[in-house]
């Protein structure tokens, strides 16, 4: 007989179980394939995410590094590293940050806003939060002294100014009447010692050799003096060929076409002479006084501390100073020298006393041994 209508439609219950077993079997292999797949796939991300964040950050590649990390997040990478990418960021943040300031450093110096103190400082302020290099705060540094000289002076101010011209003139008027020390810069660059003297009634200013050449003699009216570093030299002066000490402390005399090099032992010594001449002189022309550290104010302000008054003393002035100092010297001198030749006398004295008395002793000795 043929089968029954109902085991041809459902089939037999063994054959049921059998196919249905099959068919859960290839879901569960499916799932897991898929589950494996899915471990594979984050494996991966992750290895590729751990290799983003511990490769190197190069320029232009923030952006980029920025999503590595919230990538890296989003697939589960160990925090420890997350932290360290992000400090990685930004480090690599502060330095741009540092070097594109660098870069446009020099563009604001040369702005307008520069002019400003409160900007300038302000700038100073972020360069040290950003770990800017010392060598670029201090040129920052320097524009806010430039700033702060370059105002005008106050009335208190411009009385020491005065009093430092007229100081500095007295001592160097008084100093050239005994015959300055200074050394003469031979072209193209011997160093000789010579001497800076005043002639008061001749109104002349004459710098000699020490062995007693003359190197020049000029109208005290007519002399102008600036420093060595302000006066551009050329090479047959000298001038490059001496230390950056000694052209700190050279002087370039001037009158009419001449100009002579010279050098000062020391740095307010040089101010000195330059205030002087400032005062006596014919100035300083169109140059600064000078640009060393002993005058730091009048270089970097452009101005000329004190110009030439009917209020300063006069070489007459000076000059009766000078010889009245000269001739308390000399009176000292012989004052000092009388009670000397006195001590000197009256030791002289006893001991001829001394030896007068010795010798009357031996005289005596003598005569009695005869008798």
């Amino acid at each position: 007989m043929g089968a029954k209508c109902s085991e041809m439609t459902m089939g037999a219950p063994s054959q049921v179980d059998t196919k249905a077993f099959e068919e859960e079997e290839d879901e569960d292999q499916e799932s897991a394939e898929e589950e494996e797949e899915e471990e594979e796939e984050e494996t991966s991300a992750k290895a590729d995410a751990q290799a983003a964040l511990q490769g190197a950050l190069m320029r232009g590649k923030t952006a980029a590094f920025k999503e590595a990390i919230d990538f890296a997040q989003s697939v589960g990478i160990d925090e420890e590293m997350i932290l360290q990418a992000e400090a990685k960021l930004q480090e690599h943040k502060v330095v741009r940050e540092r070097e594109a300031f660098i870069e446009a450093l020099p563009k604001f110096l040369s702005s307008e806003d520069a002019q400003y103190e409160a900007t300038v400082q302000e700038k100073l302020e972020y360069a040290k939060t950003q770990g800017v290099p010392e060598q670029h705060l201090q040129k920052l540094r320097d524009r806010i002294e430039y700033i702060k000289l370059g105002r005008d002076l106050e009335e208190e101010e411009l009385q020491k100014a005065n009093a430092l011209a007229v100081d500095s003139t007295r001592r160097f008027v008084a100093s050239c009447f005994a015959g300055r020390a200074l050394v003469y810069v031979q072209p193209p660059g011997k160093q000789v010692k010579a001497q800076c003297l005043i002639d008061p009634a001749m109104r002349e200013l004459r710098v000699v050799e020490e062995t007693g050449g003359e190197v020049c003699c000029v109208a005290l009216m007519s002399a102008k003096a600036c420093a060595g570093v302000v006066a551009e030299l050329d090479e047959s002066s000298g001038f490059t060929g001496l230390s950056d000490d000694e052209q700190d402390r050279s002087i370039a005399l001037r009158a009419g076409s001449g100009c002579w090099l010279l050098l000062e032992p020391r740095l307010e010594l040089q101010t000195e002479f330059l205030l002087a001449l400032a005062v006596l002189g014919a100035g300083n022309g169109e140059m600064k006084l000078t640009s060393t550290a002993s005058m730091k104010t009048w270089s970097m302000s452009g101005k000329t501390p004190v110009e030439r008054s009917p209020s300063l003393p006069e070489l007459e002035a000076l000059e009766d100073e000078a010889e009245e100092k000269k001739g308390k010297k000399e009176k000292k001198d012989k004052k000092e020298k009388k009670e000397k030749d006195e001590e000197k006398k009256d030791k002289k004295d006893k001991k001829d006393g001394e030896d007068e008395e010795k010798k009357e002793k031996k005289e005596k000795k003598e005569k009695k041994s005869k008798k």
